[in-house]
């Protein structure tokens, strides 16, 4: 018995010496909806939709595109604990943990590295990364508000054009 102790000890001590230590950082994100009153019938709806989808944010935040992005822009190929992968953007998302907190636009991020102060500087890329994507969706959005305003009136002046043009003639017989 005690020679299995200590071989059960020793083997122990072996796989601790040998394991890597694993470093934690932890961030927290509000998403908050940007909701504006829209002067165009359908585009509020449109627009409240995407901003209702928060439980995907949690799968964007950590997916591909953000990730490579966030290593492209920032330089994380570039980190310690990064140099010696071929795949930066792969460790990155295998470390990365994103989840809404319950009843919230919270959400928690978690980052697992090898490096501590590179969980950090990940986790602040992934955060910036993600604000960009963001201001850009809504900057999209602002795009096609603006295009369906522009159409519509358009559309009211050809329309006004026409009733004008009818009533002229109807005056005229």
């Amino acid at each position: 018995i005690i020679l299995g102790v200590l071989i059960g000890v020793g083997l122990g001590a072996l796989n601790y010496a040998r394991t890597k230590p694993l470093y934690e950082s932890r961030a927290q994100m509000l998403i908050q909806a940007k909701v504006m009153p829209l002067p165009v019938a359908g585009a509020e709806t449109q627009y409240r939709s995407y901003a209702a989808s928060m439980l995907d944010h949690s799968l964007i935040i950590t997916s591909p595109a953000i990730v490579e992005k966030a290593v492209a822009s920032q330089h994380l190929d570039k980190l310690p604990s990064m140099a010696a992968s071929s795949n930066p953007a792969g460790v990155i998302r295998s470390g990365l943990k994103a989840e809404r907190l319950e009843y919230s636009n919270v959400f928690s991020l978690q980052f697992r590295g090898s490096a501590p102060d590179d969980c950090a500087e990940v986790l602040n890329a992934i955060m910036l990364t993600y604000d960009e994507f963001l201001n850009e969706k809504s900057k999209s959005v602002g795009d096609d508000t603006a295009e369906l305003i522009q159409n519509a009136q358009k559309t009211l002046q050809d329309d006004l054009k026409a009733y004008e043009d009818q009533y002229i003639e109807f005056q005229q017989t």
